[in-house]
């Protein structure tokens, strides 16, 4: 056999089918498809329960500006086609998740790639983005935070490709999926789509000699911000609830301090999370050691991941503030864009060390034995910083596939309730769903009138009524 084919296929084939396939595995550990109904998935699942398409869009009208204040709906009518589809299935109702943290994966490897980091680097994405649970666990709930995550990662994916890779088939649908994602599933996009081009302007659009609107992407800006803007008129912008909240009800800290600790929380889940942490810094200063790089090749090399990194910390603090101003309580989650985003920066800062620190290396007669010393360290110390959260997951699993699930029997019971006018608690309502899950076939129809048989313009929001 020829060696070129072989060193072809070593270099390309086996670090790509390497990602994918723990790319697949992340995925199914944080599906979490098993995992009981939460009451923010519930206010998605009850729309199922009306009968078709219209009255699905007219109750999320009617509550655009109180229960689902702050989303743009798309969430909303997607689960309830799924749901319509597929019956009372959790599968159904949390696909969303699941397409939009694949994104999350192939947009953060494409944009590696365009930064022409090492392809060994990619196995190393699915694996570190596994130690974020604030990130990886809507890959499992039906929320509207992943495809902001994911979308955020792909524009600034899209923005780093040349004009040779912009002109591809990929590379267009990049960007204009990225922000169709973005645009249609949160406000928040449009702060990171604008905030991230810039930065990629900067950083590399003024090199390549890109006209600023080109770089831009006219078209694609403005069909973006027309969808943006038309959804919005008809959802968020029209207004907000009345709320008698303290925003920082649900923080246990100073803000910028749990901006910063939010992508170190696994540290917590074992030692050797901590042990991994410390050994990849250790090996990456050994490499430049023993490669004799000097600091200010190492700075020239991490300063537009550091940079990045800062970047999303500014963002958070930010979406904060608009926070605050919306009369709304600051969750961990609405920093998800930003903690994918330190996520991303940091290993391509971590690459870009090692690209730099091994420059020397490879100068030297044992340099390859070196670097592949380096090599397997590393991906050791990986395995020890993501391990204990993926076992994590495996046990969290194992434990709601072994609770008792709930009969059909409480539909009769429901419906009793409610032809009774009894007034019924949130964890009631979270309850009946469940059991309609667990029992399967269509949404019950008496979950449609959670959403048509309340007066939704005397909802109050108070910190006694917070769900996280």
């Amino acid at each position: 056999m020829d060696s070129a084919p072989r060193k072809d296929l070593w270099q390309h084939a086996v670090p790509v089918s390497a990602f994918v396939l723990l790319a697949l595995i992340v995925l199914f550990l944080y599906r979490f498809w098993s995992k009981p109904l939460l009451w923010d998935e519930f206010v998605y699942f009850a729309p199922a329960g009306l009968p078709g398409t219209r009255d699905a869009l007219q109750a999320m009208s009617e509550t655009a500006t109180n229960l689902n204040q702050g989303v743009t709906g798309a969430f909303f009518m997607v689960d309830f086609w799924l749901l319509k589809t597929f019956g009372a299935q959790s599968w159904a109702l949390r696909l969303p998740g699941l397409v939009t943290g694949t994104a999350l994966f192939v947009y953060s490897a494409l944009f590696l790639v365009a930064r022409r980091v090492s392809l060994w680097v990619l196995p190393a994405v699915p694996v570190i983005f596994a130690t974020q649970e604030l990130v990886m666990r809507y890959v499992g709930e039906a929320r509207t935070y992943l495809p902001l995550a994911a979308a955020s990662i792909g524009v600034l994916a899209y923005y780093s490709l040349s004009h040779d890779q912009r002109s591809t088939w990929w590379g267009r649908t990049t960007g204009w999926s990225a922000v169709l994602i973005g645009v249609t599933f949160h406000p928040y996009f449009a702060l990171y789509w604008l905030t991230l081009g810039a930065f990629a302007y900067l950083v590399w659009g003024r090199d390549r000699l890109w006209r600023p609107w080109d770089f831009a992407n006219v078209p694609l800006v403005v069909v973006g911000t027309v969808i943006y803007f038309a959804l919005a008129i008809g959802t968020w912008l029209r207004g907000r609830a009345t709320a008698e909240v303290d925003p920082f009800n649900f923080l246990p800290g100073p803000l910028p301090i749990e901006i910063l600790v939010q992508n170190v929380y696994f540290l917590a889940e074992s030692p050797w999370s901590v042990v991994g942490l410390i050994g990849v810094c250790v090996v990456l200063t050994g490499m430049s050691v023993a490669g004799r790089t000097p600091m200010k090749n190492i700075w020239r090399g991490v300063r537009a991941p550091v940079s990045l990194g800062i970047l999303a910390f500014l963002l958070a603090l930010v979406i904060s503030a608009s926070t605050i101003t919306a009369d709304f309580w600051i969750f961990p989650r609405q920093w998800i864009g930003s903690t994918a985003i330190v996520v991303l920066a940091g290993l391509w800062g971590a690459a870009e060390w090692w690209r730099v620190a091994t420059e020397g290396i490879s100068r030297s007669p044992k340099g390859s034995r070196i670097r592949a010393a380096g090599v397997v360290v590393m991906a050791t110390l990986i395995v020890a910083l993501a391990g204990p959260a993926m076992l994590d997951r495996i046990t969290l699993d194992r434990s709601w596939r072994e609770r008792t699930l709930l009969t059909s029997d409480a539909r009769a019971e429901l419906a009793a309730n409610l032809e009774a006018g009894k007034e019924l608690s949130d964890p009631d309502w979270v309850r009946f769903a469940q059991a309609n899950i667990d029992s399967g076939g269509p949404v019950w129809s008496e979950f449609g009138q959670y959403y048509t048989e309340r007066d939704w313009t005397t909802f109050v929001l108070t910190d006694g009524s917070g769900h996280h």
